[in-house]
């Protein structure tokens, strides 16, 4: 039960009830986009990429009256694809890499939920707040879900950027995983691009 797993967590943790509920009123500083938000958008250059390939699939019947066969296409549609998720998966690494070891520690709250309706569902995303000297920040918390995670008012720890605290993660595990789907993309992709190129070279 998600309120049990508060409870646990509040033991272990320097934030008192009387620091939550100070954090939950507070003033807090203009929400920025998170770093997760930041490395999720690394996608959008695959996903652009495969915009491209699929216009060129549109294309294949002219494209195949002019002398170039379909696994040329495809080969061409799985190199621009394998281009793409290669960048985004390597930008992702370095960004959580580089959170995971600069980054700075500390503890935030659960304010609130956002929410929104995706195949008709509606998707919660948890609001954290937490405090870096004198100011409290107030962020997006992980991708959305069916289901919520947290309770409000939980305790939950919280990763920052030293040099611009508004960028902060909730779970510093999961911002592994758009790099590890992009990087499985990418290799499928790539074998993809292997095999067509080599069944193009053949029927040439």
């Amino acid at each position: 039960m998600p309120g049990h797993r508060g409870v646990q967590q509040r033991k272990n943790v320097e934030l008192d009830d009387s620091d939550i509920e100070e954090l939950l009123a507070a003033k807090i500083f203009s929400p920025a986009a998170p770093l997760r938000q930041r490395q999720f958008s690394l996608t959008y250059l695959f996903f652009g990429t495969t915009l491209i390939a699929v216009v060129l699939g549109i294309g294949n019947f002219t494209i195949r009256h002019v002398g170039i066969t379909t696994s040329s296409v495809i080969a061409t549609f799985a190199a621009l694809f394998a281009f793409g998720a290669t960048v985004a998966s390597l930008l992702s690494l370095y960004y959580a890499i580089h959170l995971q070891a600069s980054g700075k520690h500390t503890r935030g709250v659960i304010a609130r939920y956002r929410t929104y309706r995706a195949k008709r569902k509606t998707m919660y995303v948890p609001i954290f707040r937490y405090r870096v000297g004198n100011t409290v920040y107030e962020v997006d918390g992980e991708i959305g879900k069916s289901r919520k995670d947290y309770d409000i008012g939980e305790v939950v720890p919280v990763v920052y950027v030293a040099t611009s605290p508004q960028l902060a993660v909730l779970n510093i595990k999961s911002m592994y995983v758009a790099a590890t789907i992009s990087i499985a993309l990418a290799a499928a992709a790539t074998l993809v691009t292997i095999i067509y190129m080599h069944r193009a070279a053949v029927g040439s």
